[in-house]
């Protein structure tokens, strides 16, 4: 929750050291997305992709199956030497790749453990929210539509 009335859900992500943050909810008196970022961009260019398809599939219901976790980071060699004692949330790539494979990468750059598309889970929590916003854009017709 913010301050002044603004109330709304977050997601951080840390990339390379920059930080990003999307917030669904009301803010200033209107339903929306924020999006703010601390310094990363992604390409994204339209000119440069091909085979370009709307995903069109229901997401929202997937995301229920995955959960947000607490956690402190192990070093890449797994050595419980190398555990940080910043605490970090995010989600499991296990469970990501049990409901949206296609954004999880089997090996990241050195070769070692699963990791998640951040731009891949972004877009899937966008799409999300889209569907929840046309849920609620009929909801609130359908009460207009009551009212009168």
């Amino acid at each position: 929750t913010g301050t002044g009335g603004n109330q709304g859900a977050g997601i951080h992500f840390a990339t390379g050291g920059a930080a990003s943050q999307i917030m669904f909810g009301n803010f200033f008196g209107s339903t929306g997305v924020s999006i703010q970022s601390g310094g990363h961009s992604t390409f994204s260019d339209m000119r440069y992709k091909t085979n370009v398809e709307v995903v069109s599939a229901p997401v929202r219901s997937k995301m229920k199956n995955l959960s947000i976790y607490e956690f402190n980071r192990i070093g890449r060699s797994l050595d419980p030497e190398t555990i940080s004692s910043e605490r970090l949330r995010g989600f499991s790539a296990q469970e990501v790749k049990e409901v949206f494979p296609e954004i999880v990468n089997d090996e990241d750059y050195d070769g070692v453990g699963l990791s998640i598309s951040t731009d891949g889970m972004l877009a899937t929590l966008v799409k999300a929210f889209n569907e929840l916003q046309a849920e609620f854009d009929e909801f609130k017709a359908q009460v207009a539509s009551e009212r009168s």
